[in-house]
């Protein structure tokens, strides 16, 4: 945001890891008692993407009148092509107070695939496989028009827009659609993909992992964008098994007191600031942990199969993805086939280091076995 000053502007550019398209947002936000004609004007890759007003009572994108958030959040959204993010904010306001003056959020790019892909895809007889899109923090449908969590308040959201699906193959886009009431059919050759979900007001979603097969049912778990400070872990798998739990380990601040395990039997830990969102019991999850404060020190991510064999895991039918999103590093996947380590039905994935919120793939070292969930 501006300091003292009336005006000012940000510019940069940000390398990315492969040229091709790429779907990028930012996330802007008014404050109340600010003075409304204050403005951000934004440009990406040449693009003017517009100019956005310090309406704390409005917000972006928006169906009619609708608005995603009427309390000043803005999502302002591109497609780009190329192999940088070139951005440039224009702040300008009326007001010597710097407290009053909007504020620059998080920004993220999604890959979607180049058109100088070489990947040679699988073939075959198509598969139809059904595809839904559901919050993170309840499980419930996210589609245009419906009220939606913002992972704070339930009923935040208006959606103004449907989520999008792109499939790929490696650097090949194999397909894109709405998920018109929060679902689709799509039909691709059997084979392994990648599957990317995009929706205003929430970070997007990647599975390295998406199965097409005879009669498959796939979801993306939607978490919506986090503040500053804050950082969510969303735990997903097939439709086996039935049941994954997630537990957090996280740090007392103060470091002689013992650490808490946030759980299904233990919903928050610490005031609250480490909280589950959503247990799910029925196959594919979500399983939502949320941490608004860090303290120093180690927290540890395991995943357990409720009531699971330890002799007989289900690890290698589960497909489980653990994702976690920080506003500072966007998202990190973990999935059980290749990240952290198992000890029978319990699923070792990362830790994060409170002081820097980043996370590490678990060892036996990082993250030493805990007593086994009941």
């Amino acid at each position: 945001r501006l300091g003292g000053v009336s005006e000012g502007t940000l510019t940069g550019s940000v390398p990315l890891s492969v040229p091709g398209t790429w779907r990028v947002y930012f996330v802007l936000q008014a404050v109340e008692g600010g003075v409304q004609t204050d403005e951000i004007q934004v440009t990406c890759n040449g693009q003017d993407l517009g100019t956005f007003n310090n309406n704390y009572r409005s917000g972006f994108p928006c169906n009619g009148n609708k608005c995603l958030d009427q309390r000043g959040l803005y999502i302002v959204q591109a497609d780009i092509v190329g192999g940088s993010v070139d951005y440039s904010f224009a702040f300008k306001s009326s007001s010597p107070d710097p407290e009053k003056h909007m504020w620059l959020g998080v920004g993220e790019a999604a890959f979607l695939g180049s058109d100088a892909a070489t990947d040679t895809p699988p073939s075959g007889a198509a598969q139809a496989v059904k595809f839904y899109v559901q919050s993170a923090i309840d499980g419930k449908k996210v589609n245009r028009g419906r009220r939606a969590s913002d992972g704070f308040e339930q009923r935040a959201y208006t959606l103004p827009q449907d989520a999008k699906l792109t499939v790929l193959y490696g650097r090949r886009k194999m397909l894109e659609t709405d998920l018109r009431g929060s679902k689709a059919t799509v039909s691709l050759p059997a084979g392994k993909y990648a599957c990317v979900v995009t929706m205003a007001g929430y970070s997007a979603y990647y599975n390295p992992a998406c199965i097409f097969e005879r009669k498959a049912k796939l979801f993306a778990m939607l978490s919506p964008v986090l503040p500053p400070g804050s950082s969510r872990i969303v735990l997903q798998w097939a439709n086996k098994p039935k049941d994954l739990d997630a537990y957090l380990l996280a740090p007392h601040s103060n470091p002689d007191e013992l650490s808490c395990e946030v759980n299904f039997r233990n919903k928050q830990c610490h005031s609250g600031t480490v909280k589950l969102d959503k247990d799910d019991v029925d196959g594919h999850g979500p399983e939502t942990i949320t941490v608004v404060q860090f303290n120093a020190g180690k927290y540890v991510f395991r995943a357990d199969e409720y009531q699971g064999n330890p002799q007989n895991p289900s690890w290698g039918v589960s497909n489980a993805l653990v994702s976690y999103y920080a506003p500072h590093l966007g998202a990190v996947h973990y999935s059980v086939a290749d990240s952290g380590y198992k000890d029978g039905d319990v699923w070792y994935a990362f830790a994060i280091d409170g002081s820097t919120r980043n996370p590490v793939p678990c060892t036996p070292e990082v993250c030493p076995l805990r007593p086994r969930p009941r």
